[in-house]
C-alpha cells in the first residue's frame, strides 16, 4: 500500500487535461513526420507559385492554424482551465489523501471519499508531474508527484500501477 497525501491547484488540472489530449508516442511521431512533408510540399508549392506570379494562399492559411492551435493549447486552454479551477479565496482547498494499492486507488477529503478499482480503469498517463487515471465513466483522478513522501514512493506506484494496468498511455 502506498499512500500520498497532496493538495490540489489548478495546475495540476492544466496538467491533467494537457496529459488527456496528448496523443501517444507513435502518433505525435506520425504526426510530426506528415506534418513536416505536407509543409515542405506546401512551401514549394507557394514558392513556385510565387516565381511564376500567382499567390497561393493555402501555406498562409494553414500556418495561421497551426500558430492558433499552438496559442490554443499553451495560452488559451491553461487560462481557462485555471478560470474554472480557481478555488474561493476565503475557503483554503482541502487536502487530498489517498492510498494505491493491489486492490486500486481510495482517495479522500474532508466532504469525500471514493475508491477506483484496477477494472474500472479504462487508462492511465503520467509525466514527469503528475499520474492521472482515466476511469470507464469519464472521470480521472489526479494524483501529482509531490504527494509522494519520497521518490521511491512514487517509483512504487508507477510500477504498482504497470502490474495491474499494464504501460501508460503516453
Amino acid at each position: 500500500m502506498i499512500r500520498y497525501q497532496f493538495t490540489i491547484d489548478p495546475e495540476d488540472h492544466v496538467g491533467a487535461r494537457r496529459l488527456s489530449l496528448r496523443p501517444t508516442r507513435k502518433v505525435r511521431w506520425l504526426l510530426g513526420v506528415v506534418g513536416m512533408l505536407v509543409l515542405g510540399l506546401l512551401a514549394a508549392d507557394f514558392v513556385r507559385g510565387a516565381k511564376a506570379g500567382h499567390a497561393r494562399p493555402l501555406l498562409p492559411m494553414l500556418l495561421g492554424g497551426g500558430v492558433f492551435l499552438l496559442a490554443w493549447y499553451y495560452v488559451l486552454l491553461p487560462r481557462q482551465i485555471r478560470r474554472i479551477y480557481r478555488t474561493d479565496d476565503t475557503a483554503p482547498p482541502e487536502p487530498v489523501l489517498g492510498e494505491i494499492s493491489v486492490a486500486g486507488v481510495a482517495v479522500s477529503t474532508a466532504g469525500m471519499k471514493g475508491a477506483l478499482t484496477w477494472d474500472r480503469v479504462e487508462r492511465w498517463k503520467h509525466d514527469a508531474r503528475l499520474i492521472v487515471l482515466f476511469a470507464d465513466d469519464g472521470a480521472h483522478t489526479i494524483i501529482p508527484r509531490r504527494g509522494f513522501a519520497a521518490d521511491a514512493e512514487h517509483a512504487a506506484a508507477l510500477a504498482l500501477l504497470r502490474e495491474h494496468l499494464g504501460a501508460p498511455a503516453n
